[in-house]
């Protein structure tokens, strides 16, 4: 079956921009083009492009994607290549996940800060501001 871009990206919750964004990527190309020079894509296509979609919610940038559609191709151990790939994406994960705790953490301490001295009568002298300026 045959679907233009239109389609084709209605289908995988796209923009048409966004489709001709990853064509120009090299991520999916168009399976024919229509006498009137209309691109036309596959079922093969659309599965690229929700593979494409898949692998950008898991973190992985369009370069890493560009290689786990070769990876996909080519099978020879394409899962232990993925799994290093998926393990050093964990790694990041993590790294942000322990940064983002600390960052929650300084938050909540200067609202407790800022409630305190309001508390006190005080807001208009505010240590989380005083602080930020000498940093």
């Amino acid at each position: 079956m045959s679907y233009q871009i239109g389609e084709v990206a209605k289908r995988v919750g796209m923009t048409v921009e966004g489709l001709r964004f990853y064509e120009r990527r090299g991520l999916v190309k168009p399976a024919a083009r229509s006498p009137s020079r209309y691109r036309l894509y596959g079922d093969r296509e659309v599965q690229a492009l929700l593979f494409v979609k898949a692998a950008q919610d898991m973190g992985f940038a369009l370069g890493e994607i560009q290689e786990l559609l070769a990876l996909r191709q080519g099978k020879a151990d394409s899962c232990e290549a993925m799994r290093d790939r998926l393990a050093g994406k964990l790694d990041a994960v993590r790294r942000k996940i322990k940064l983002l705790r600390m960052l929650e953490k300084d938050l909540a301490s200067g609202v407790k800060r800022c409630d305190e001295q309001i508390r006190k009568g005080r807001g208009h002298e505010c240590p989380v501001l005083d602080e930020l300026g000498r940093a």
